[in-house]
């Protein structure tokens, strides 16, 4: 069996270049304090300090008790409340989330102010602040999720009302592989996407315009009813991807995927005798974060690979070596007719002799198109075709303790189709 190769054509996407300054989205921290016997503690000192490094912010608790901090970057924080003549207290792990208000209750107890009181904190099942339909998934869920071309938008079908996400388009067209999905009976368009809260929707197709790495992913934040006002443009649900940044500490990850036929079964309709199917997909990135300055400025870079050189076997039909030399008797209930009888309405045609066209009325602009079909190989032809789309998706971006973030997001494919019979 001859295979034939074909040069390849190349697809390019252009380079997508995203600044944003002060664009993060960002969460509120508010609370009560109060003593034994829910008496509120005025004037108490609440200090938020984050856990991978940043400056902390520090207000006063108001009369009735409480306090708001806002503008806060989603992440992990330390809550510490002070007060004279009570034991200092400290909440560990506040999460706070994108977009939306994390609300705690500090108990403070009697005694000397040198002495601490650890608070674990724990999830508020009932928000008494909203009644948004939300949830959030966290860097840890994102990232050890196993979940399909490690696209973190997946994620969202294990809420309620939500349908399976899956790609609209081809790999050559949509090398990010966004995803689409229905929401509590509501199509795709009614969706809307954030990245680090600013609009991320491609205006024509509704698609995300940039898909980050899931190892650049911070938070997922998903609401799909009872929205606030902010997000009245959506109607199914809004999906609000926060994006990662450095810490005092430089960390980073390194990791490879591999996909190839050698451990896949054959495909059912590639019969045995011809050539298999191959393919090998292979995934690539790296991570790496750390301080510029200490506790003010830092930086996060992600960058993930993706190469498929896969072949997808499928039929056609072509024509056989009778059709070529203009010989259709086999075709049965088929009459060609001369056109060159007959009049102008058709009436009077002369059929051709056994219904074959003579050699001499064959264009022979038309017969250099047939070295262009391949001969079949039984009754019809097996085409196997072979994308190759080298994908590189990068997320670059340098963040100062004042939640002003600068953002670079470069990504570029380049694909080509090899068919070979």
């Amino acid at each position: 069996m001859e295979i034939a190769r074909f040069k390849f054509l190349y697809f390019f996407i252009p380079l997508i270049l995203i600044y944003g300054a002060a664009a993060q989205s960002t969460g509120s921290l508010t609370g009560r304090v109060t003593a034994a016997g829910g008496t509120p503690v005025p004037n108490a000192a609440v200090t938020i300090t984050p856990v991978a490094g940043g400056a902390p912010q520090r207000v006063l608790v108001g009369p009735d008790g409480t306090f708001v901090i806002s503008g806060l970057p989603p992440g992990t924080y330390r809550v510490d409340v002070e007060y004279t003549g009570y034991k200092r207290s400290a909440v560990q792990n506040v999460e706070l989330v994108a977009g939306g208000p994390v609300n705690i209750l500090v108990e403070m107890e009697r005694g000397d102010t040198q002495e601490t009181v650890q608070i674990q904190a724990t999830t508020v099942m009932i928000q008494q602040d909203h009644a948004q339909n939300s949830t959030t998934y966290s860097h840890r869920t994102v990232n050890e999720t196993p979940i399909y071309d490690r696209n973190h938008l997946d994620l969202v079908q294990f809420y309620p009302g939500v349908t399976p996400p899956r790609p609209l388009e081809s790999r050559l067209l949509d090398p990010q592989r966004d995803r689409i999905w229905e929401t509590n009976g509501l199509p795709n368009s009614a969706n809307y996407r954030l990245l680090d809260g600013v609009p991320n929707v491609e205006p024509v197709t509704g698609q995300s315009i940039y898909v980050t790495p899931p190892q650049g992913v911070q938070q997922l934040r998903l609401i799909t009813g009872n929205h606030d006002a902010q997000f009245g443009r959506a109607a199914g649900s809004v999906v609000n991807t926060g994006t990662s940044t450095g810490s005092n500490r430089v960390h980073g990850s390194l990791f490879e995927f591999n996909s190839n036929s050698f451990f896949h079964a054959r495909n059912y309709f590639n019969p045995k005798g011809f050539p298999q199917a191959r393919s090998n997909f292979n995934q690539v990135g790296a991570s790496l974060g750390g301080p510029i300055v200490h506790d003010t400025t830092f930086f996060m870079f992600n960058y993930e690979g993706d190469l498929d050189r896969s072949e997808v076997p499928t039929v056609t039909t072509v024509p056989t070596a009778e059709f070529r030399a203009g010989n259709f008797s086999a075709v049965p209930g088929l009459t060609l007719y001369n056109p060159a009888t007959g009049s102008a309405s058709g009436a009077g045609r002369q059929p051709f002799a056994n219904n074959t066209i003579p050699a001499a009325r064959i264009s022979p602009v038309a017969g250099q198109f047939w070295p262009t079909f391949r001969t079949p190989i039984w009754k019809g032809s097996k085409t196997i075709s072979s994308p190759t789309c080298p994908t590189v998706t990068m997320d670059i971006a340098v963040t100062s303790a004042s939640t002003t973030k600068l953002v670079m997001r470069p990504i570029c494919s380049c694909g080509g189709v090899m068919p070979t019979s």
